[in-house]
């Protein structure tokens, strides 16, 4: 089986979300967005029943769920849960928020959203920062502990030139599929990996 990659800048309009996977590519368990939210604008406000993950690759602001207010940066990680009232507001002064989002394949099998909010459960969002992992240990921003119940959230600091992933191994197999998104040149690596209990492989 072929990958599926993608690139933003034959995609995005600079307006609407670039769907880079999506369903027609039949993916076993989520689907893979791109957006810009410009200066004091906002992402779709909405409550729906599945999860979502967001990551912030540049920019900052502030999320907003059932009416509390959470800041949120670049290297943030955010798993907002289920039924809750939400949207990210850009706020933050420094220019355009760029981001990737994650949902599992009933939100696009449903047709996303109707709505502008609703009462929500309360339930707190997670936050966590690349930039607090330690990477000796491991690189999993989001995961089962937090209450993620399809895949998991990876992240991996940039490769340098001329390096390559698994070079004691050539690679790895396994059963689970990756969603990955490449940032920038010397790329910093982000990942949906199905959400399994003790994954033995990554994907880097």
């Amino acid at each position: 089986m072929e990958p599926v990659i993608r690139n933003i800048k034959d995609f995005f309009d600079g307006t609407n979300a670039a769907r880079m996977i999506n369903l027609a590519d039949n993916p076993p368990t989520c689907t893979l967005s791109y957006s810009v939210i410009p200066p004091e604008g906002t992402s779709a406000h909405h409550i729906h029943e599945w999860e979502h993950e967001v990551y912030i690759l540049q920019g900052s602001g502030t999320l907003i769920c059932d009416g509390n207010e959470y800041p949120v940066k670049s290297g943030d990680a955010m798993l907002i849960p289920p039924n809750v009232d939400h949207y990210t507001l850009n706020n933050g002064g420094l220019g355009n928020i760029n981001r990737i989002e994650i949902n599992p394949l009933i939100a696009a099998q449903s047709g996303g959203a109707k709505n502008n909010g609703g009462q929500g459960t309360g339930e707190a969002p997670v936050i966590r920062n690349h930039s607090d992992l330690d990477q000796k240990s491991g690189h999993v921003l989001i995961s089962s502990k937090d209450g993620a119940p399809n895949y998991v959230m990876l992240h991996n600091d940039p490769m340098q030139p001329g390096a390559v992933s698994h070079p004691d191994t050539g690679g790895h197999r396994h059963e689970w599929e990756h969603v990955v998104y490449i940032w920038r040149v010397q790329p910093h690596w982000f990942a949906a990996e199905r959400n399994i209990q003790s994954p033995k492989a990554m994907p880097f």
